[in-house]
Order: C-alpha cells, then structure tokens, then sequence
C-alpha cells in the first residue's frame, strides 16, 4: 500500500529536513520532483513515489531498491551503510535519496516534524483490545460528512503504520482519526513520541495480545498511556469492566458511551443480518454492521461526534455509509451465507459473534468454523475453553475447528455433550474436505479465527458451493 503525502509541493529536500537525514543527489543532478506518496513495499511505487528501504522478518527492503526505482520511484530512504552498494544505481537513474542512520527512527522523526508544522487539524487517537478499526471507520466516516478528514488506511496501526498514516494529513484537514494499536511494552511510547491526540477513545480492554504484553494489568497500562496523554481528554464505555482501573490511571473521561450512555440516542433494534436501527435525536439511522461488539463501535462513534459539534444529519449520512471491511464480520448472502470474520480473533469478540449467530433467526442450519486465536499467552487455554462452553449454549449444528489451540475448544465440546456434528483438525486439507462435505444450501456458515490462522482459505470450498448452487452473492455493508 502507498500512502499519498499530505502535502503537494514536497521535495526529497524537504523530507530530508524533517527526518534528520543526508541528502544524497544523483550525479546526472536531475531535478528534484515532488514526492507524491511514499510506501514500504517496491510494488507499489509509481512516479513520484519515495520508497522507504527497511529490515523486516522475511525480506530485507533494501534488496527491493533496484525494483522501487524501476517502478518510477524518484527517492529512496535507506541506511547510511548500505549507501555505497547503490550508488551507481542512484546515479544512473538519477534517484535521490536520504541517508539514515536508522531508516526507520529518520521516518518517526519525519513524521513528528511534520505534523507539528500542520495547524488546525484535530486528532483522535483510538485504541483498545478490538473494535479499533471498526470504529475509525464509523468515526472518520462521520466527520468527513461536513469537513475532509483523514483516516489510519486499512490497517495501519502499528508503529510502522502510524508515522504512514499521519503524513497523509494536509492544511486542509479538519480532523485526523488514527489507530494507535499495541502488542510490546513501549510501543505506546514511540507513538505518542509521534503524536499526542487532542482525543482519544479506548474500545474495551480484553486478552488480545497477552502473549508480548504479558498480563492484563501491563495491557492497561500501556493503553492507558494515550488515554493520560491526550491533550483534551478521552471517551471510553461506561459499562467497560475496567472502567475504574482504567480512571485511575489515565483519570475521569471527558465522554462516556454505551446503549444507555450516548446522549441522544432514544432508541434500538437489531435487524440481525442487516445491522441495527439506532434512534438518535429522533432520526433512524441503520448501521449495517452486525454483532453487539459492532453496535457498540457505532455507540462510541456517536458519542465522540456529538462531542466535536457533529449534526445528527452527519451522523446519520456517515454511519449509513460505513463499509465493512473484508473479514471483519462481513456478511455475504447466497444460497450459502457466510459471515466472514476472520480478520482476527479476540476472546471479546468471538463470544459476541457466537451470541449474535445464536439470536438470529435462520431457517436453515447455522454452522462455525473457527480457528485458533492467538497472542493470548498464559489466557489462552482458558480463552478457548470458555468459547467451547459458548458453543454449547449457541448449539450450531455443525463446529469445525481448525489449529492446536481449538483442541482446547473441541475437548470442552466433547465432554459437554455437543450433539451436533464436531470436526477438529490442525491440517487445512481435511478441514476442507470435511467442509466440502458437510456445506449445503441455506446453511449461514460464520467464519472466525486470528489474522495467523488465514481463514480465509476455507472460503473457496464455501463460496464453490454458491456458485455450483447458483446462488448470487451480495455483501452486507
């Protein structure tokens, strides 16, 4: 993914200034063009584009430096010692570049530099367990209904993706909504390093992450540092159950949300499949996003837009037009319907999915696929147990679990007495075959597991089965 630079007239000069870098010109002395966006994958380069060379766990960026400029980047951000190797590329194809001792503390300070110069842009920084990019979404989706604004890309919620994300933002931004997500002790500290929001919204606490962050008392701590931190104040859930932990550290909200907290609304309904009907200021506003976890994202939306000035007519224009995003509790109709989830996995979240799928009238028989969720460390048995003791009450008739963690799942099913049909595998293959199977019209199949499982390899055997049915697919979004 590129990332289009905020501001149109940049120069490799300037970003150079910003970062703290060397700035190396190309012999042939070609003129410096404007830098139109940046990215960290060479793919994605194109005229214009600065690509930014670092280390990663598969692949170096720097082997990918002849590939970027072949693509029509015109600006290379590398590291000091690797600047000899490429010299004669950068001459040749008149390429400049800037020199960093460490690439990626130079793209930091970019970043930094860069937003301080920027005026009248207010920043919202949202974290917590899950429901972050759900909620940037209805968030971001709101305010740009009256003023530009400007959103986290997908994603892009890491240390790595903040500094991207941010210099996105341009002088004729009103508003800036970023996800600030963590998953190692400190990281909260190099973004706000970055960025210090004028709000912030922290979604729930949970487990997600436990495994790096260690506990669930390191896990508010460190959430709790943008919450201290930002400039105005922050929002959370009134009925979130670290509620007061969290108050004493990060002190008294300046907002509360929740089915009873968020001012203005009058009112809700589930529509099961197709969202929620939520009352507010005496309008109906669908929200097509389904799940209690979802409802809840549309709650804190509410709140904090209400709170910037945001007229109800915004508000309802903006969360009517929310997407849902690929994977993250999309539903997709056919003769088999599939509720597609498996962006990620948190404990939180898989429990409200199975409550949500349990509660929904359906004719025909409701089946889950789920895989492992990972990251939760010293919470993991107990997490995967708990959602076998939920399947059991949901009672779908069919479960496939897919992974080692589940085996945790699927032995709680076993002994629970689970009268449905039960397959458990940890080899792809044979969930799939067992799903060719077992698939048939009007089946709603849910599909659900952490980022690390991909389940969305699962989905080809399912959506094979609508198209040998014939069945239309249609997104709910």
């Amino acid at each position: 993914m590129k990332i289009a630079l905020g501001k149109h007239d940049a120069t490799a000069d300037y970003l150079a200034t910003l970062g703290g870098c060397m700035l190396r010109r190309p012999r042939s002395r070609r003129k410096a063009s404007f830098i139109r966006n940046l990215t960290i994958d060479s793919r994605s380069c194109d005229a214009g584009s600065l690509f930014i060379a670092l280390p990663g766990s598969r692949s170096d960026g720097h082997l990918w430096i002849p590939d970027a400029i072949s693509r029509g980047a015109t600006t290379v951000l590398l590291h000091e010692s690797r600047c000899g190797e490429f010299a004669t590329l950068l001459d040749r194809t008149g390429t400049w570049a800037l020199v960093a001792k460490e690439p990626l503390h130079a793209l930091y300070r970019m970043a930094t530099e860069y937003v301080s110069l920027l005026n009248g842009v207010t920043t919202i920084g949202i974290t917590g367990s899950c429901g972050k990019t759900t909620t940037k979404e209805m968030l971001a989706s709101i305010l740009s209904q009256e003023f530009p604004t400007v959103k986290t890309p997908g994603n892009y919620n890491s240390t790595l993706g903040l500094p991207l994300s941010l210099m996105q933002i341009g002088d004729h931004h009103k508003y800036g909504v970023f996800e600030m997500g963590i998953d190692h002790i400190g990281e909260m500290d190099t973004m706000l390093g970055m960025l210090a929001p004028n709000h912030a919204v922290l979604t729930n606490i949970g487990i997600s992450h436990a495994e790096k962050l260690g506990s669930i008392s390191a896990i508010m701590t460190e959430k709790g540092k943008l919450l201290k931190n930002a400039r105005n104040g922050y929002f959370m859930g009134m009925d979130e159950p670290s509620r007061k932990a969290m108050e004493h550290i990060a002190g008294h909200p300046q907002g509360f949300w929740g089915i009873h907290a968020t001012e203005g609304v009058t009112g809700i309904r589930d529509e099961g499949l197709l969202g929620w009907t939520i009352i507010y200021q005496g309008t109906e506003i669908h929200v097509p996003a389904i799940g209690k976890h979802s409802l809840k994202d549309a709650l804190a939306a509410i709140s904090v837009a209400r709170h910037l000035g945001v007229g109800e007519e915004f508000i309802k224009h903006g969360l009517e037009k929310v997407e849902n995003l690929e994977g993250r509790s999309r539903v997709v109709s056919g003769d088999v319907t599939v509720i597609e989830d498996y962006y990620n996995a948190a404990a939180s979240s898989t429990t409200s999915i199975l409550d949500f799928m349990a509660a929904t009238s359906w004719k025909g028989d409701k089946k889950v696929v789920l895989g492992d969720m990972k990251e939760l460390g010293r919470y993991s048995d107990r997490a995967h147990e708990m959602i076998g003791r939920r399947l059991l009450l949901a009672s779908p008739s069919s479960v496939f679990l897919y992974g080692t963690d589940t085996k945790k799942t699927w032995n709680i099913l076993r002994s629970g007495g689970y009268a449905g049909q039960l397959v458990y595998s940890d080899d792809e293959h044979e969930v799939n075959r067992a799903l060719e199977r077992n698939i048939h019209r009007g089946d709603l199949v849910l599909v659900k597991g952490s980022r690390g499982m991909a389940m969305e390899k699962f989905l080809p055997v399912i959506t094979a089965k609508n198209a040998i049915l014939g069945g239309d697919r249609q997104c709910y979004a």
